[in-house]
């Protein structure tokens, strides 16, 4: 027979449980209010309402915060709604590494998870922190800060509205006298400035372009997917491991060895997802699944 003591701490574990469950499974996300024309949050589980319908903008939660805009003015809220920072920002970053960029009076600095600024409004551009380093400016160039709110890396790199640098797997991609290459948290040149563009790595790769043709390289700087071909009508990256590209108008998709896995043989393509993309062949729209075999949706 359990004793009220054993109960008790029988029901403190059920319940340390289930808040750690909540943690791992996010249910509380966005939606819009047709009727408020506003958004709140719902339990996707219990498709209800979670905090009302009444911001201009409510983001999902990133490490526990969410970014909400009322009056074009930025803030951020908890899981249980409650405010975590007055609606009071011109601009705001999503939390990561615990810590989110936010725009005051025309600068940027970094608040922590509890609202407090931590590193002061000093930079006139802002990136989310990535391995311990983040991108900010000072009005001509880009340099890198720690955690701590430390210039580690000078302000020396070029500013580009398309292209933010950041560090991903060791590596950060930056514009030194118009061209693009890669250096380490040191600051040092590990792939030269050879490209036009260079976005940051994902999984062991990255997207480059030169001489107006796009393909991947590794860490070292060897081209894995050749530098030859056109942006398949979005954003370079791989989903369900293939990457759509094209030549001279023709669509197909590469893998991440840089074979072409399904041939260039349609006049539009766009990402895979959930297994399947959308691509166009003549007067025929429909999709493929990542061996390129047609799916007919009922």
């Amino acid at each position: 027979m359990k004793t009220p003591s054993s109960y008790l701490l029988l029901c403190v574990i059920v319940l340390l449980s289930l808040s750690l469950n909540a943690q791992v499974k996010q249910t509380i996300i966005p939606y819009y209010d047709m009727e408020k024309e506003l958004f709140g949050y719902k339990d996707s589980i219990l498709n209800m309402a979670a905090i009302p319908a009444k911001y201009q903008y409510a983001d999902r939660f990133y490490e526990g915060r969410a970014r909400i805009q009322q009056n074009d003015m930025w803030g951020f809220i908890a899981f249980s709604g409650k405010e975590i920072t007055p609606i009071m920002y011109e601009d705001a970053l999503n939390m990561k590494d615990s810590l989110a960029a936010v725009k005051l009076k025309g600068k940027w600095g970094y608040i922590n998870r509890n609202g407090e600024l931590v590193i002061p409004y000093t930079y006139q551009m802002a990136t989310s922190f990535y391995e311990d380093r983040a991108a900010v400016s000072n009005g001509d160039f880009w340099g890198f800060i720690n955690s701590k709110g430390v210039l580690g890396i000078d302000y020396m790199f070029g500013y580009d509205e398309n292209v933010y640098p950041i560090f991903k797997e060791g590596l950060a991609n930056v514009k030194f006298r118009e061209k693009y290459g890669y250096i380490n948290p040191l600051g040092q040149i590990i792939i030269p400035f050879t490209y036009d563009y260079a976005l940051p790595f994902d999984n062991g790769l990255a997207a480059v372009e030169q001489d107006y043709g796009w393909g991947f390289i590794n860490t070292n700087g060897k081209a894995v997917v050749a530098i030859k071909y056109d942006i398949s009508n979005t954003f370079p990256v791989f989903n369900d491991g293939l990457c759509p590209v094209s030549v001279k108008g023709k669509h197909g998709f590469v893998n991440r060895k840089g074979e072409e896995q399904i041939p260039l043989i349609y006049d539009y393509a766009s990402n895979f997802e959930k297994g399947k993309a959308p691509v166009r062949l003549g007067s025929q729209s429909f999709y493929i699944d990542t061996n390129g075999n047609r799916i007919d949706e009922e």
